[in-house]
């Protein structure tokens, strides 16, 4: 999905949802996103926590370089199922993919850190 004509240094708030028939809801997720500003120290802030690579074969790295505090995160695939989930302190986690017996496609990564949500689409080859 691509949303263009926002306008730069602007929160926003948005919902994603995956619906297996008029009435199921298979994934639903609310989240807030905001668009970057030409500020550096508005671009840090975005860039929370670094994910990669993606798409990924093997081993997804989480980075978390500002985080203070420990952080929760779930990968959930597209059926809304969440597939593995952990709680990390700051820096960095390698998250073998392969071990977890993951099917290629798309997964959703959510961290929550303190009382922000962050959002990632990893797509698993």
């Amino acid at each position: 999905m691509i949303i263009s004509g926002l306008d730069t240094c602007t929160s926003y708030e948005a919902s994603i949802g995956i619906y297996c028939s008029p009435i199921d809801i298979a994934y639903l997720e609310n989240f807030t996103f905001k668009t970057q500003c030409s500020d550096a120290t508005e671009e840090t802030y975005l860039n929370e926590y670094i994910i990669y690579p993606n798409p990924v074969s093997d081993e997804l790295n989480i980075s978390s370089y500002n985080s203070t505090q420990y952080y929760s995160f779930e990968l959930i695939d597209i059926y809304g199922r969440i597939v593995h989930h952990n709680k990390m302190n700051k820096g960095k986690v390698a998250l073998s993919l392969e071990k977890l017996n993951l099917s290629p496609g798309i997964y959703f990564l959510t961290i929550n850190s303190g009382n922000n949500k962050y959002n990632y689409k990893v797509v698993k080859l």
